[in-house]
């Protein structure tokens, strides 16, 4: 999957696009707070975040919704818009809007109407960059097994200004709570040192025990 656009909405309906070359580095330079910083946590609301982290400022009072057109590797495109959360005074927009192959040219803001709610966003995502069944059944039965999703996935894809220069951290919101284990229950699989049949086979024992405690 590449991001083809970034596309920003005004209120008036004025779009602002940001056009990345496919297969190559692309480097975004400008002056200091001029909204460089911001285009992560722009990519990373339109991609399904439970929250939202654009930064406050004159992004966040302008923009009425935040795009991006995205191709995978079957060539098929899609077409994502999130509403600005400042609009409804909320911390997150729970709905998108997701339109596929619509073509080169991103839809007016009238023709922006939200069509699903982010964890069919997320769904969608995940069958779509090739993330089969799997799950992590920890040792301890102290928490619930966790699937690897998409969601799992942007720990490893975005190295902000801030990441990259601290000590502490190699993962992105790895300070977050619950994502530091997370982290250590995904990697394995998104590294491929996990066998997805053995996982399957895991996946199917566990149900049969739980089956079985229920007719014990």
């Amino acid at each position: 999957m590449q991001i083809q656009k970034i596309i920003l909405y005004s209120h008036s309906g004025k779009k602002r696009i940001l056009p990345f070359e496919l297969g190559k580095v692309n480097i975004i330079t400008g002056e200091s707070k001029s909204g460089k910083s911001a285009l992560i946590e722009i990519i990373n609301y339109c991609l399904a975040s439970s929250g939202c982290d654009i930064p406050e400022g004159i992004i966040r009072d302008t923009v009425s919704y935040f795009a991006i057109q995205i191709i995978f590797n079957d060539s098929e495109t899609a077409f994502i818009a999130r509403e600005n959360p400042n609009i409804k005074g909320i911390q997150a927009s729970t709905t998108v809007c997701l339109l596929r192959n619509i073509g080169e040219i991103p839809p007016n803001l009238e023709d922006i109407k939200s069509n699903l709610n982010v964890d069919a966003l997320k769904d969608f995502l995940t069958r779509k960059i090739g993330i089969s069944e799997n799950i992590h059944i920890p040792d301890s039965l102290t928490r619930e097994p966790l699937k690897a999703n998409f969601k799992h996935s942007r720990f490893y894809c975005y190295q902000p200004q801030y990441l990259v220069a601290d000590p502490y951290q190699l993962f992105y919101n790895q300070n977050k709570e619950f994502v530091p284990q997370s982290i250590k229950d995904t990697l394995p699989y998104f590294l491929g040192a996990v066998n997805e049949n053995s996982l399957a086979i895991e996946s199917e024992i566990t149900q049969l025990k739980k089956n079985l405690n229920r007719l014990v």
